[in-house]
């Protein structure tokens, strides 16, 4: 070691704090703090994904377009994290068990497998098991570090996620509300924070190609100032997570014979968490996760009963389905309601760009139901008895439709609906259809045959 590294060792050894209480006194508690966090974290996080999952239905509606982004982005990788961290605790409470099922038996049986004893097992098999099977003792102490690493994993990943989601979803809200500040499409606002997530990236595969590979073929280079204050400038440039917290834990691990592999399942950790909550978002649209319907699918659907359009049937995980709805399949009264939801996040850029400052409350309503083409039987309703309305038993604000039933024959009858009819085929704002059946069925009975 040379004299400058000796000098840097002394003075951290000066400056680090005398332990308050030894090492091997924590170390006999610390398994029973490890298997106390994990069992209760495990049921708090499973428990935690369904209470965000109906924040989300419940709210985002009623969210802006820039808002509805940061949110969005909050709540998957809740969901996410709540997953995967609920999974990692759970292989930390099995691999416990299984470590505390050996030191029970190393305690029963100090002499470990009796191989003399063991039956039904021939000279060929034990042969090959006493070659592949560690001692007892190996076997606990693999099982201890196994155990200890996929805790630290759990805590890295947490504190990785959480810090990264809060600090991303800053950064979203403030290029947001500097675009729209700008005047610039919802377009310019994910290349500006492409843009700005691009420069740590860059930074980072800079510092890595000079530690990693420059330097092995150019080893002049080590000494120079300039490729040191680069390095520093890259570094503190990625230095936006909690390097204290992580970085203890995640070099001790890397450090290890099992380094490959604790750094793989943090990349997929990482790559699950957000994956895993945009899953769990989209499922809730679906009506099933499994299973075969060659022959009802969605096309055979079409013009079809769904149960998200009317009101008496809508269960709570509809909430997050903001559509057209009318109170129920079967309709008795002389006037059909017809509730048309409105969405600030899909709606409020068409509308400032069709409509500009309307004057009054009537042009407002006016230029929204210009949005919305309603057709019953075929026949165009007059946008003009569009009455806006607050529906606090849907928890939506929107446009209500007073749909007369006069003149028309007991039986099927269907509503077509269409949301921005000029839109195009894809994005958020596209043409949206949706045909609704019901069944006029007035108040009296048919006579029997």
């Amino acid at each position: 070691m040379s004299a400058p590294e000796q000098e840097t060792e002394g003075r951290a050894e000066a400056r680090a704090p005398a332990p308050r209480i030894a090492f091997e006194r924590l170390r006999e508690r610390t398994d029973e703090l490890e298997l106390l966090v994990s069992g209760l974290t495990v049921f708090a996080l499973l428990s935690a994904p369904d209470w965000i999952l109906s924040l989300w239905l419940r709210g985002h509606v009623h969210l802006g377009e820039r808002l509805h982004q940061v949110m969005f982005l909050v709540t998957q990788v809740g969901i996410g994290l709540c997953y995967a961290l609920a999974g990692l605790f759970l292989l930390h409470i099995i691999v416990r068990s299984y470590w505390i099922a050996l030191i029970g038996l190393k305690v029963a049986f100090p002499d470990g497998i009796r191989w003399s004893r063991v039956r039904n097992l021939g000279p060929l098999s034990r042969a090959f098991y006493q070659r592949r099977l560690p001692d007892m003792d190996s076997a606990i102490a693999g099982a201890d570090r196994f155990a200890s690493m996929v805790f630290a994993t759990a805590n890295v990943v947490a504190i990785s996620m959480v810090w990264m989601a809060v600090l991303l979803s800053l950064v979203l809200a403030a290029v947001g509300m500097l675009a729209a500040w700008l005047g610039l499409p919802e377009r310019a606002t994910v290349w500006m924070l492409m843009a700005l997530l691009a420069v740590p990236a860059s930074l980072g595969l800079v510092v890595w190609f000079i530690d990693t590979r420059l330097l092995h073929r150019r080893q002049d280079l080590a000494g120079k100032a300039w490729l040191q204050r680069l390095a520093d400038v890259s570094l503190r440039v990625n230095a936006y997570l909690p390097i204290r917290l992580i970085m203890p834990l995640q070099l001790t691990m890397q450090g290890t014979p099992q380094s490959r592999r604790v750094s793989l399942l943090l990349l997929f950790m990482f790559f699950m968490v957000p994956l895993g909550g945009a899953l769990v978002i989209g499922a809730t649209q679906r009506f099933t996760l499994l299973g075969d319907y060659g022959w009802l699918a969605e096309k055979s659907l079409e013009g079809g009963l769904r149960s998200v359009h009317y009101e008496d049937m809508r269960t709570a995980t509809d909430a997050g389905q903001p559509v057209p709805v009318i109170p129920s399949d079967r309709i008795a009264e002389a006037w059909l309601r017809l509730f048309l939801p409105h969405i600030p996040a899909r709606e409020s850029a068409v509308l400032a760009q069709a409509c500009g400052d309307a004057p009054d409350a009537a042009a407002r309503t006016t230029c929204a139901a210009r949005l919305w083409e309603v057709q019953l039987d075929g026949r165009e309703i007059d946008p003009g008895g569009f009455v806006p309305g607050e529906r606090r038993d849907l928890g939506w604000r929107g446009y209500q439709v007073y749909l007369p039933m006069q003149g028309l024959a007991p039986g099927r009858h269907d509503l077509l609906v269409v949301w921005h009819p000029e839109g195009g085929d894809t994005g958020a704002r596209r043409r949206r259809e949706y045909r609704i059946p019901f069944w006029l069925s007035p108040g009296f009975e048919l006579p029997l045959p």
